[in-house]
């Protein structure tokens, strides 16, 4: 980190300590390299005690891997904090195309309904659903291998 980034971000911090909400806007696009994008437009409002953002990526045959599958649809990320609470709540739809040569070639359909993280005090709740090619998986009891995917999408929609 060079002097010129550490000042920005001590000015950021001290307006913020302040009490200065702040707007967000943001645009994100990855292209794979391959002919697959993700783009990500996040809008909020940042503060002190609180945040609330939203973020809306698309993905188009987005291949994060050169390896792996593409990724076709659409996810909607609600992202609220208040004080050390923070909610963040999924919507969409995605189609998980298979690598070529996967075991399997079937492209699968991915439905997030509501799908809640809460934090609050302990640790964190999970709520709503998840249905893979129709059959709907409530929050708590998701397959890891999903769950790992979510967490990596909303990772690349939050650069």
């Amino acid at each position: 980190m060079n002097l010129r980034s550490s000042l920005a971000a001590l000015a950021l911090f001290a307006f913020a300590q302040a009490g200065q909400a702040m707007t967000l806007n943001k645009e994100t696009t990855l292209a794979d390299g391959r002919g697959g994008q993700m783009v990500a437009v996040t809008t909020g409002e940042l503060g002190a005690a609180d945040a609330s953002r939203s973020t809306d990526a698309t993905f188009s045959n987005f291949q994060p891997r050169e390896d792996g599958g593409r990724i076709s649809g659409s996810l909607r990320r609600e992202f609220s904090r208040e004080g050390r609470d923070t909610e963040s709540v999924l919507s969409g739809r995605l189609t998980l195309t298979p690598a070529a040569g996967a075991t399997s070639g079937t492209p699968r359909v991915l439905e997030i309904n509501d799908l809640t993280v809460t934090r609050e005090g302990e640790g964190p709740e999970f709520g709503g659903s998840v249905s893979i090619d129709g059959q709907a998986i409530p929050a708590e009891r998701l397959p890891a291998a999903i769950r790992k995917l979510l967490r990596r999408l909303v990772g690349l929609t939050q650069l």
